[in-house]
């Protein structure tokens, strides 16, 4: 009889252990999807961060264009005035 209450209370710190293992699990599991959902949330707000900052470039660049055509224009009209004003061998 004493045999079987040792069986039975090993039985029994076997489950316990397993049970406090699963707990163990669980929990770890738990924070593994909630540093997971942290994790996609940045990356959502870094992808929306970034096509901003795209899009602001983009907006840069082409202001930067129209401005290298307006200063090339300006140079080819003072060339060109200067070209009408004084032809070439009058100084």
């Amino acid at each position: 009889m004493t045999n079987q209450k040792t069986s039975e209370a090993v039985t029994n710190l076997k489950i316990a252990v397993i049970e406090a293992r699963i707990e163990k699990h669980d929990q770890m599991l738990e924070s593994l999807m909630t540093s997971n959902t942290s994790l996609l949330t940045s990356i959502a707000e870094l992808s929306a961060s970034h096509a901003t900052t795209n899009d602001l470039l983009k907006e840069g660049f082409d202001v930067m264009k129209k401005i290298v055509i307006a200063a090339f224009a300006l140079v080819a009209g003072v060339v060109g005035l200067s070209g009408l004003m004084f032809p070439a061998g009058f100084l």
